[in-house]
């Protein structure tokens, strides 16, 4: 079981040079978490994650706080959220280092990536690590499904 048969081939990325606001459309706009960066050439550079972006939005409190089971309530901070957020800023600076893995590694080996990771979305890269496709932990999880299904009909 590849991860080419599986990962999804449409991938919705941008580019290393484009401003933080344009990579918030594109959350917004297709209801992703995970974003590709890369250079001009289609050579991925990096992750932008929706969770690092509003990060930057959230109060500096909720990073100081361990344990927020005892909160009900933030009350009027949940209407003050920053608005101070510089979207002119290249997404390259806000960017992780790439998480990735190639499109010739096996089901269980990008799933065993994705939870080492800790992230949900692996950009898919050819052997010159241009962006080829992006596969879930959903996408990796139903082939596998789907393989378990087929070995016990047969």
């Amino acid at each position: 079981m590849n991860i080419q048969n599986n990962m999804k081939k449409s991938v919705i990325y941008i580019y290393s040079r484009a401003p933080l606001g344009s990579a918030i459309q594109l959350f917004v706009q297709h209801r992703i978490g995970t974003l590709p960066v890369v250079n001009d050439e289609g050579v991925l550079v990096g992750i932008l994650l929706l969770e690092d972006v509003i990060a930057l939005l959230m109060p500096d409190f909720v990073h100081l706080l361990d344990n927020l089971s005892f909160v009900h309530d933030f009350g009027a901070f949940e209407n003050r959220l920053s608005t101070s957020l510089d979207q002119d800023q290249p997404v390259v600076k806000l960017m992780q280092a790439p998480i990735f893995c190639e499109d010739t590694f096996s089901l269980l080996h990008a799933a065993a990536l994705l939870h080492q990771s800790e992230v949900t979305d692996l950009p898919v890269v050819n052997a010159e690590h241009h962006l080829v496709g992006i596969i879930s932990h959903v996408d990796i999880g139903i082939a596998l499904l789907r393989q378990a299904q087929i070995s016990q009909t047969h």
